[in-house]
């Protein structure tokens, strides 16, 4: 797994490795209307709704954990402001 600037990619092991059901909930919540509960977190300015973006933002932070990749040491050798992959990848072996 690796996650750099935006970018992500996921070996098609790591990705089978989850059951579909798994895929299944994060879509619906994905694609909930906008009376949902999911809508109602916040946003900019408190805004909520369909464009919130504080569900979107968990499920990006979420994917290495999603995908095996939770070695706590990839937090503290990849800080935000970390630019070397080496550092900020899991990898299968």
């Amino acid at each position: 797994i690796g996650g750099w600037s935006a970018q992500f990619a996921v070996t098609k092991r790591r990705i089978l490795a989850n059951p579909y059901e798994r895929y299944a909930y994060v879509s619906s919540l994905l694609e909930a209307p906008a009376d949902h509960w999911i809508h109602n977190q916040w946003g900019p300015n408190d805004s909520g709704g369909p464009s919130n973006p504080a569900f979107g933002h968990a499920v990006e932070r979420a994917w290495p954990f999603m995908f095996g990749c939770a070695d706590a040491k990839l937090v503290e050798t990849c800080p935000d402001e970390e630019s070397d992959p080496l550092k900020c990848q899991c990898f299968d072996d």
